[in-house]
């Protein structure tokens, strides 16, 4: 009558889930702040590089 290993190791999954999801968004974070400042602090793909081949183009 041995309980199923399954059942107490649920909140310890979540607490490993949720650890593993905060360590991987820190991780994605600092990587993307390094890139950031080797790059000069602008984030890429936001703000093209070059103002006149855009997809703003109005007037």
């Amino acid at each position: 009558m041995e309980p199923n290993p399954l059942l107490p190791s649920i909140p310890v999954l979540i607490a490993i889930v949720g650890g593993v999801v905060i360590l991987v968004s820190v991780i994605v974070i600092v990587v993307g702040a390094r890139r950031a400042k080797r790059r000069g602090s602008v984030p890429p793909s936001r703000e093209s590089h070059n103002p006149g081949s855009g997809h703003h183009d109005e007037g």
